[in-house]
């Protein structure tokens, strides 16, 4: 009688992994809600060509709070102060 056996290779836990597989779920928590948030003003600002951009007032003027937005989701500058 022949008998196998299966050998599964369980990737060991470690911090550096841990860390790292955070940080790949909040990267792409980042990047559904930096998608979502786009298209949804988009959506609403009913952008369906690059003229919209140019030739509506409305779009240009509700731009600052798109970019207000993205730089809540993505981040801001570091500011580096002057020793």
């Amino acid at each position: 009688m022949v008998t196998t056996s299966l050998v599964f290779l369980i990737p060991e836990k470690t911090p550096r992994k841990a860390a790292e597989t955070k940080m790949a779920i909040k990267l792409q928590a980042a990047k559904d809600a930096l998608y979502y948030t786009v298209t949804a003003w988009i959506k609403e600002h009913d952008v369906n060509c690059p003229e919209n951009i140019y030739q509506s007032d409305n779009v240009i003027a509700n731009a600052y709070t798109l970019i207000e937005d993205i730089c809540n989701i993505v981040g801001y500058a570091k500011v580096e102060e002057d020793e």
